[in-house]
């Protein structure tokens, strides 16, 4: 059929196809199987899943641990639409629950960055795509224990658009008794080069605090926060052996709760704060994805002289947002910045009455309905127009849940390896 169709209309129909079926489309002829798996159509293919309102974007992510009957990580896809699909939710199948638990750092294009070092150095840090099920064991970065000593560090992860490359970023700070050494020492790994290569440049005079500052990702720039944000393109990652990156070190404190990213439009972002105490400035730091370049956002003013330990940064419909934690309240506060870069678009969105026995916010459906931890070790949907929820998963832990949109795609197609389930 493809003779009487032109090439590239066919390239344009297969280009929106689902990664699963085109791999199996590969065995119609040798032009479909020359054209699917080429650089050009896997570039095209993943430009699409960045489309407003494309199917891809209206899927979740979630990830949720069990206690009983059996201690493992479970992961699911659900549709955004009105009954999240509870009764059609689809299980993948994850292939390293040889492991008690494997922290994500974030996820991007479908791929999964995960890591194993929640509880001690082990370094090991993979890049896993569920769709095509294929993962790449990234090489032992330089800043470990022997090399630096006591140390902490955060991850990043996110894509150069303009490199077409996937790249993490970490961050290892020495430690000298309770003290933090600033600069870190930064080293970004891509994935076309399959190595580490380090940061040497100066660095703002902030600290990325905590073992694993999750990440939130917005036009492209990493942002250092409790949270780690992905925007515009910009984010930290780690990146090849060997090269030397010009971009300046922060020498700020993340603020970490255990490296989760949220990533937009390209860039990586956490919330950080400088290591002198004794001065409260809270501030977003963001790593430019594409240029490798750290960028300081201000937050809202009147959480500037709030702790940064009691914030975190979050993607809201495609815009960074930082919620702020009032223990006196027992409130939490959401603020979402409307036009990206500027500090006067900051617009406090809403409050969440902790009282109620709600935590931990992860994300916000496209209804506008907020997905939020529980006490009771739940994830569940909360409408904030008439203080409705419904729970979603009933058996997880608190601290473990993970939800971030779901998109398929060829990533890892021709590194790594096929994972064993």
């Amino acid at each position: 059929m493809s003779d009487y169709i032109p090439q590239e209309l066919v390239l344009q129909i297969l280009s929106w196809l689902p990664p699963k079926s085109l791999l199996r489309f590969r065995c119609v002829c040798k032009s479909w199987c020359s054209l699917i798996t080429s650089p050009n159509f896997i570039h095209i293919h993943t430009r699409n899943l960045s489309v407003p309102n494309c199917i891809t974007n209206t899927r979740k992510l979630i990830r949720h641990c069990t206690i009983s009957p059996l201690s493992k990580d479970v992961y699911s896809v659900h549709f955004d639409n009105r009954s999240f699909d509870l009764d059609y939710a689809v299980e993948i199948d994850f292939p390293f629950n040889n492991k008690r638990y494997y922290e994500i750092v974030g996820s991007c294009n479908g791929l999964i960055c995960l890591s194993d070092d929640v509880r001690g150095y082990t370094n090991t840090i993979i890049l896993w795509n569920p769709a095509i099920r294929r993962k790449l064991t990234l090489p032992l970065p330089q800043g470990v224990l022997k090399n630096l000593g006591s140390y902490m560090f955060v991850l990043g992860f996110g894509f150069d658009c303009e490199a077409d490359d996937y790249k993490i970023l970490r961050l290892s700070y020495r430690k000298c008794g309770d003290m933090v050494i600033v600069p870190p020492f930064v080293e970004v790994y891509t994935v076309k080069t399959g190595a580490w290569r380090s940061i040497s440049a100066p660095a703002p005079q902030f600290i990325i605090a905590g073992y694993y500052g999750r990440q939130a990702s917005v036009n492209g720039f990493y942002t250092v926060y409790r949270r780690q944000a992905y925007v515009n393109g910009v984010f930290t990652v780690y990146t090849g052996i060997g090269r030397g990156i010009s971009a300046p070190t922060p020498l700020f404190n993340i603020s970490g709760y255990y490296g989760r990213q949220a990533y937009v439009n390209g860039a990586a972002h956490w919330v950080a704060y400088p290591p002198n105490y004794r001065c409260t400035r809270s501030l977003i730091l963001s790593f430019d994805m594409c240029n490798e370049v750290f960028r300081e956002i201000m937050l809202p003013r009147c959480l500037v002289g709030e702790s940064a330990w009691y914030m975190e940064v979050v993607v809201i419909q495609d815009s960074l947002a930082v919620v702020e934690y009032d223990k006196s309240l027992n409130m939490r506060s959401v603020w979402v910045m409307k036009e990206y870069g500027v500090v006067d678009s900051w617009t406090k969105l809403y409050n969440i009455d902790t009282e109620v026995g709600l935590g931990i916010m992860l994300g916000v459906r496209r209804n506008g309905e907020v997905l939020l931890t529980t006490r009771n070790e739940e994830l569940v949907d909360y409408n904030m127009q008439t203080g409705e929820s419904m729970n979603l998963i009933t058996n997880g832990i608190k601290n473990n849940f993970f939800v971030d949109t779901y998109k398929e795609s060829f990533a890892l197609l021709f590194e790594g390896e096929k994972t064993e389930i």
